[in-house]
């Protein structure tokens, strides 16, 4: 039988300096909270080569030594771990045996890991949950084996092994559901963040008329869909710019290699783009913003995650702009704290930018602040204290 008060949370993240990591840490903080002391065990080598990381009283970052090179053999030993996870096993195993927890808590872990620690904790008497947050389709191109192995590995864990673990921190609305329906003792937290600071919500004018300024923040990759907004915005700003579309996080040259425009042509069209830069760059982005844009195809892996920018835009109050496909954006309530559409064509995101054009700055900044008021009630972190110690005694 583990330590009643130690928690091993295991999973691919580090530091909370990204999304994995700071959905991570925000749980732990609530198990810390009610009383448990957590080790991060770190499935991904530290930046600083450092080992172990006692990044805050009762929390420890436990990073797996750097295991492979870049030849050919220590590529092709990595790729075998990814799939059966023989050398992170070896080292979860150790920091179980060296830490003692009562429970282990796995982050959307493939596929190995879950079925051998289902097992192995079963037999010490260990309490196993699994926290999950995404769901793959299967990928149409696959560049590399992963692309192949990673969708159907994490499909046949959430169908065959979580329900044997019965125990599931979901992510979304739909995970919540499918694991209910599974029997499981499910406890539902979206991204969640500390909200304990008032903010200020006020309109920024970047010109001296009248323009309303949207943000994406991130890098579309094959989730987020950018380029039909932007088409939009060509079409509304083609006199002169009443939209404002301000871009981070996608790789400068790529964005106007797809465009086949040049920078000029595309700031003519109310849409600047930045590129890559630092996380309190883009806060800056987003003070100024009076919606986020978060457009995906209507397909499986947008309901059953959760855009952590999602949550974050509205806890800063920022209203969300975004498509029905049936995931995080059914929390929110049309023209009272985010705007939704039904689909992301063109035509339909011009009709629905000419409707909120329509809208008065006092209009505006009332669905900012319904977004920051149903922020406060979904995504703060003291929201799921009660809720978390409820999960733990059902375990």
């Amino acid at each position: 039988m583990g330590n009643n008060n130690r928690v091993l949370y295991i999973g691919q993240f580090g530091l909370p300096n990204d999304a994995a990591s700071i959905r991570v840490y925000n749980n732990a903080k609530l198990l810390s909270e009610i009383g448990y002391e957590v080790y991060f065990a770190c499935l991904q080598s530290c930046v600083s080569n450092a080992e172990i990381i006692e990044y805050e009283p009762s929390l420890r970052y436990l990073f797996i030594p750097k295991q492979y090179n870049l030849t050919f053999l220590g590529k092709i030993r990595a790729t075998l771990d990814l799939l059966i996870a023989q050398d992170r096993l070896r080292w979860i195993k150790k920091l179980i045996n060296e830490i003692s927890p009562s429970i282990v808590i796995l982050y959307n872990d493939l596929f190995c890991i879950s079925l051998f620690l289902n097992w192995y904790c079963g037999r010490k008497g260990i309490k196993i949950v699994s926290d999950v947050t995404e769901w793959y389709e299967k990928r149409k191109v696959k560049k590399n084996i992963a692309d192949y192995f990673v969708p159907f590995l994490t499909d046949k864990r959430i169908r065959f092994v979580d329900p044997k673990i019965g125990n599931i921190i979901a992510i979304s609305p739909y995970l919540t559901d499918f694991y209910i329906r599974k029997g499981c003792n499910v406890l539902s937290i979206p991204p969640v963040f500390d909200l304990s600071a008032e903010i200020e919500i006020a309109k920024y004018n970047y010109y001296d008329s009248r323009v309303i300024n949207f943000l994406y923040a991130g890098s579309p990759g094959a989730k987020d869909l950018i380029e039909p907004f932007v088409r939009a915005l060509m079409e509304i700003n083609s006199s002169e710019i009443k939209i404002r579309l301000d871009i981070v996080g996608i790789d400068y040259n790529f964005f106007l290699n797809s465009f086949r425009l040049s920078s000029e042509e595309l700031e003519h069209c109310g849409v600047f783009v930045h590129g890559r830069i630092p996380h309190d760059r883009v806060f800056e982005y987003l003070k100024k913003s009076d919606f986020s844009v978060l457009l995906r195809n209507n397909l499986r892996y947008a309901k059953a995650g959760f855009s952590t920018k999602f949550a974050e835009c509205m806890s800063n109050g920022v209203a969300m702009f975004a498509n029905k496909v049936g995931g995080a954006e059914s929390l929110i309530t049309n023209y009272r704290d985010g705007i939704v559409i039904k689909e992301c064509t063109v035509k339909d995101i011009v009709s629905e930018l000419q409707l909120i054009l329509e809208l008065s700055d006092h209009d505006i900044l009332a669905i900012r602040k319904g977004a920051r008021k149903k922020a406060l009630e979904l995504f703060s972190r003291d929201t799921y204290k009660q809720k978390m110690q409820q999960f733990i005694t059902k375990i």
